[in-house]
């Protein structure tokens, strides 16, 4: 595919499109990468546009079938210029005849079909009604909301149609920006005041004493003079960090550690007090670790390039923190491509590997210590199940309830996030955060 070099910013778009969904580049890293090549105002509408594909996907093309015999023929620009399209028309408030010119004359320089793309369009806004969706609970809400049918069934079979459907609109959604507060150096109510001086919209975070909600995503920018000052992190992921209770003087070790955001906040915990090791297995990822961690000020973590799978556990700890690599469910709403890469084998193949990471990572947890096990996922697979396979293949590890933990008394979370199992879960349709699981185990003396 041709990359574009000038014009309108809107040429791009299909570019990016295609970056994410067929070489699986994050969507916020496609946007950097081009920001250089267009006027900085215009970034938001090309984050806006491709975001807002990416989350409507699935029915943008359905609505497209009716006018196209061989999508799938079609040249890669051509069909992205089209969901582009599409999307501004039917989602934006771009002017009708603004999004129609803007396609052909971008299909005009990079594609080869400027007259199907005017035709295609000029048919969608002759539509006096939308047509009608299936009426199969499955079809019909995976075509309406844009996530794999495989998905939603899983879901409907969980939830019921009501709240899948709920989840379903949550994951659509453009989240909230949550920061965590560096109180290493200030605290919610000082970083509150600057935000006030700077007449940004914010409230604090219901749960974490540490967090602050920002109401737009664009305030952040705003913010880079104060960045040593606070880590964008949502609440879900500071909250199940508490729950591992880090303590001063503790050796502790964060298992898969980049890009630093649960490590930090164990050095603020721990108010600098504790040695924390930081396993990251990739250089750049390491490289990403000891940025942020230099950008807070923090000196206690201990950056370390190594494969936990292949380390010798010589040196034992006290707690241990393994936020595993996960299939990422519980973020959608953050990384709307997700929801297109996984299949019910990849879900299966990730579970296998998490419960082997957690056996290897128990190995390195002292006789009465903790071993916090999270993952930003929701589902069963990831979570209970890889819990109960794992000591299901051990005797000296056994599950500590987090009504048993006094922080979770603290913050009030037992009635809402405590499953039956004694395990935490949130959900992005329930608790207004990402979807995380957290089980603490603790290693028999």
């Amino acid at each position: 595919m041709t990359s574009p070099t000038a014009s309108s910013p809107r040429d791009f778009i299909p570019l990016l499109i295609h970056e994410v969904l067929i070489k699986s580049i994050h969507p916020r890293k496609a946007v950097q990468g081009i920001s250089s090549q267009i006027p900085q105002r215009e970034i938001p509408f090309v984050r806006e546009v491709l975001y807002g594909v990416l989350r409507n996907l699935i029915y943008l093309d359905w609505r497209l079938s009716f006018y196209l015999k061989n999508p799938d023929k079609l040249p890669i620009y051509t069909i992205n210029n089209l969901r582009s399209a599409a999307y501004q028309i039917l989602f934006m408030r771009v002017p009708d005849w603004a999004a129609v010119d803007e396609a052909v004359k971008s299909e005009k320089l990079y594609g080869r079909h400027p007259g199907l793309i005017n035709a295609v369009l000029r048919n969608l806004l002759r539509e006096t009604t939308p047509p009608e969706l299936p009426r199969k609970d499955a079809e019909g809400l995976s075509i309406s909301y844009s996530h794999p049918r495989w998905l939603v069934k899983r879901w409907l079979k969980r939830f019921g149609k009501g709240e899948t459907e709920s989840l379903l609109i949550t994951n659509n959604k453009i989240p909230p920006i949550t920061l965590r507060i560096n109180t290493l150096r200030t605290d919610r109510s000082g970083f509150s005041a600057i935000l006030e001086s700077h007449g940004i919209p914010h409230e604090f975070t219901r749960y974490s004493p540490q967090g602050i909600r920002l109401s737009s995503p664009e305030d952040l920018e705003k913010l880079i003079e104060y960045s040593g000052l606070f880590y964008v992190q949502d609440e879900a992921a500071q909250i199940v960090t508490m729950l591992l209770e880090p303590r001063p003087g503790e050796k502790l070790l964060d298992a898969c550690a980049s890009p630093g955001g649960k490590a930090s906040h164990i050095a603020e915990l721990t108010k600098e007090e504790a040695d924390i090791t930081a396993v990251e297995l990739d250089e750049e990822r390491l490289s990403t670790l000891r940025s942020n961690l230099a950008t807070m000020g923090i000196k206690s973590v201990n950056p370390f390039l190594g494969d936990i799978m292949e380390m010798d556990a010589k040196d034992l700890f006290d707690r241990i923190l393994l936020d595993a690599p996960c299939s990422s469910l519980g973020v959608i709403r953050r990384n709307p491509d997700i929801r297109y890469r996984l299949s019910p084998s990849e879900l299966k193949r990730r579970a296998e590997r998490e419960l082997q990471m957690l056996i290897r990572v128990s190995k390195f947890l002292k006789p009465g210590g903790r071993l916090l096990y999270t993952v930003c996922s929701f589902e069963e697979e990831e979570g209970n199940m890889v819990v109960q396979g794992f000591l299901n293949k051990t005797t000296d590890f056994y599950i500590i309830d987090i009504a048993e933990v006094e922080i979770a008394h603290t913050l009030g979370i037992i009635d809402e996030f405590r499953t039956p199992e004694g395990f935490f879960t949130s959900l992005p349709h329930r608790h207004e955060m990402d979807g995380f699981f957290g089980a603490l185990l603790g290693r028999k003396v």
